[in-house]
């Protein structure tokens, strides 16, 4: 059994055999050292770097608490709560359980996103001027505690992310009673989540083990029928072979079953469906992207002059320069924020 099979199963309390050599290391890699504390106490040996770990996730949570408080109080524009947040106030056991680095807000619009901000910056929350880009479906708000991303679509995959429509989300959502705020119903979050992975598969970032968590932790939660009901939204809005996909990562990784109808329903759905997860990072992703890559790359002279305030066109070459440098920073940056 290899390193990240034994925490696969360390998760769910079936590990066999000798603890791997740097757990520690291995747990903050998957994301994962708070839910190992919890499923190996007392039944093994815990390293003391997984101790800490677990310690310093509940001090953390005690302390992002009231940050998160005030940013979502401070917002006057219907949203949701998306991924880490949400699922870590209505999917776990305890907050502390589910790292999250980031807050990510979504709103009907960019307007909305924009009005947030206004009021957000009574808070000493200010935009990144570098994470918005012409076309674009977010930015990030850098404040004294938190990153905020501001979202006005649901994922920023190409094919997917638009397929889930702000209305409909915010008219099925669940409230949270603490912190106060509104999340994806159930079924929405684990469609979410199934269109994130494909995002993630885009970039190369693969299957972090908290992130395939999600999906069994949003499983818990599932009735007959929401189970029903994702067959039928998944199929309506052509989502069926995502989160067929991710059911299937989760069975190779944690043995996790799932209904049988359920399975022989997405599977029929899905073989209707134009998108095939395995081709996520393929051609047809760099195909669809193509485009909009160059204009972010190489956005036309009048932009790039009112955007960097250049007054003689002799700047533009550096302006370029500044530009691209600055978005292999963000794309560092965002490989290496903890799971969201």
């Amino acid at each position: 059994m290899d390193e990240r099979a034994w925490l696969s199963a360390a998760l769910f309390g079936r590990a066999a055999g000798a603890q791997p050599n740097d757990l520690a290391a291995l747990c903050r890699r998957e994301g994962v050292a708070p839910l190992l504390f919890e499923a190996i106490a007392g039944r093994a040996a815990i390293p003391d770097a997984i101790v800490r770990a677990h310690r310093g996730a509940v001090a953390w949570q005690m302390a992002r608490g009231a940050a998160v408080k005030a940013a979502l109080a401070s917002v006057c524009v219907p949203n949701l709560v998306l991924k880490g947040e949400a699922l870590a106030h209505t999917c776990y056991a305890a907050p502390h359980l589910r790292p999250r680095e980031d807050l990510d807000l979504l709103f009907a619009s960019e307007s909305d996103a924009r009005t947030a901000t206004a009021s957000l910056a009574q808070l000493g929350y200010a935009m990144d001027p570098e994470s918005w880009l012409p076309g674009g479906s977010q930015f990030t708000l850098v404040g004294p505690d938190l990153l905020i991303d501001m979202h006005w679509q649901l994922g920023n995959h190409p094919i997917l992310g638009a397929r889930l429509l702000f209305a409909d989300l915010y008219a099925r959502r669940v409230q949270v009673s603490e912190p106060p705020m509104a999340v994806l119903h159930p079924v929405d979050a684990f469609m979410h989540a199934a269109i994130h992975r494909m995002s993630n598969a885009q970039i190369g970032a693969g299957d972090r083990l908290i992130w395939l968590y999600d999906f069994v932790a949003l499983a818990r939660r599932f009735n007959a029928a929401d189970y029903s009901t994702l067959v039928d939204r998944a199929g309506a809005h052509a989502l069926a072979a995502p989160c067929l996909d991710a059911m299937a990562a989760c069975t190779r990784h944690f043995d996790w079953p799932w209904p049988a109808a359920t399975i022989s329903a997405l599977s029929d759905a899905a073989a209707r469906e134009r998108f095939r997860p395995e081709r996520a990072a393929s051609r047809a992703y760099v195909e669809s992207q193509a485009p909009r890559l160059w204009r972010r790359l190489v956005p036309d002279a009048t932009y790039m002059r009112a955007r960097y305030r250049l007054t003689q066109r002799s700047s533009l070459p550096l302006a370029y320069l500044r530009r691209w440098i600055t978005g292999l920073k963000l794309l560092w940056r965002a490989l290496k924020r903890s799971p969201r």
